[in-house]
């Protein structure tokens, strides 16, 4: 499942997408609020904190 993630990287707030977490990952690194390196959708990786999640519904054509 896709989620859009808002990550606190470098002092600024990030959204970005990701499918390498579960929502059970997710609440637990939010809950955490520990920082490491999130995997994204394109491949590369953002180093920072989760500050908030939502489902990604959107379509990708």
């Amino acid at each position: 499942m896709r989620f859009k993630l808002t990550i606190k990287y470098q002092g600024l707030n990030k959204n970005v997408i990701s499918d390498k977490y579960t929502l059970e990952e997710l609440l637990e690194l939010y809950e955490s609020e520990k920082e490491i390196d999130f995997k994204l959708i394109d491949g590369s990786v953002i180093h920072g904190y989760l500050i908030g999640f939502a489902q990604d519904r959107s379509q990708v054509m």
